[in-house]
């Protein structure tokens, strides 16, 4: 069965990026703490309360919320974000090999991840770079990337590319329901741009308005879902998901592939979840263990 799935996403490697998110950190070194408690830690070290759990009803995004609304300080959301930035600067990776990553940087792959911290560099020796030509701002570092070697554009080869900010820039961390809404504004005004618009591309080779940042990545490469629970807290990502389907039903010619790797999760509530994922291309693999994920699928 895992030679059939390896076939299956590997049959053509050029055309692939992968999205990473914490799963691969929890797996790998077990000594960092997983969002639940980070935030938690965050929220006992930073507010007058102390909490023991999130309560239920209220998301982890939504959660980052109401941790800056509990203080009247306009400035706290930096304070907030600089004390995430100082305890991710401290995580280091796990002194054993990562046969995943080293299997993705061989397969020259982009990497996409939803992660803020830098523990994929530092275990690959990763440089930081920008493609050249595009603007700068450290609130939204879509064209700065972490690879052995520069790029001219992000769809070019490996490179590790941050979707929600990066531990590098602590204004660039978006935790927050309120941060993710501007992160689908700032993606919005560049897929839909008045004169770049990615839909006014004659060819796959045109330019657009987002083709110097990692959108161009998950617009134009076939995408393995990995380590990222996808459920409704994944508000950016589920939205661009489904920019990315608007998009392939516009032009059918253009349709990539899409994986989400799970393993089998009997859990209420999945079922939904399965739906959304079908209706925007992503065709989900279940696999039995989390072994068979980060290890055996990458065995040579």
């Amino acid at each position: 069965m895992i030679q059939e799935i390896k076939n299956k996403l590997f049959e053509h490697p050029d055309n692939v990026a992968f999205l990473l998110g914490n799963g691969i950190n929890r797996y790998y070194n077990q000594n960092n703490t997983s969002w639940y408690k980070f935030l938690l830690q965050t929220w006992n070290e930073i507010s007058d309360g102390k909490r023991n759990t999130i309560p239920e009803g209220i998301s982890i995004t939504e959660f980052y919320d109401t941790l800056e609304l509990h203080h009247e300080n306009p400035s706290q959301s930096t304070k907030i974000e600089k004390f995430i930035k100082a305890r991710m600067q401290t995580w280091q990776p796990s002194e054993g090999s990562n046969l995943m990553l080293d299997s993705i940087k061989d397969l020259n792959a982009p990497v996409l991840t939803t992660n803020f911290d830098d523990l994929i560099p530092k275990y690959l020796n990763l440089e930081f770079h920008r493609i050249k030509g595009a603007r700068f701002t450290h609130y939204y570092p879509w064209s700065s990337y972490y690879t052995d070697k520069p790029l001219d554009k992000p769809t070019a080869g490996f490179g590790v590319w941050y979707m929600h900010g990066m531990v590098r820039y602590h204004t660039s961390i978006k935790l927050g329901l309120s941060h993710y809404m501007g992160n689908v504004h700032r993606a919005r005004n560049l897929i839909h741009n008045s004169n770049k618009s990615i839909y006014r591309k004659k060819k796959t080779t045109d330019s657009w308005a987002g083709d110097k940042t990692w959108l161009d990545l998950l617009f134009h490469k076939d995408l393995i879902i990995i380590g990222l629970g996808m459920d409704e807290v994944e508000v950016f990502v589920r939205w661009l998901l489904i920019e990315r389907a608007r998009y392939y039903k516009r032009f059918p010619n253009r349709k990539r592939k899409g994986y989400y790797i799970d393993i089998e999760n009997p859990i209420p509530g999945t079922t939904g979840k399965e739906m959304f994922l079908e209706a925007v291309g992503i065709e989900s693999i279940k696999l039995s263990t989390y072994d068979d994920i980060y290890y055996r699928l990458w065995e040579r």
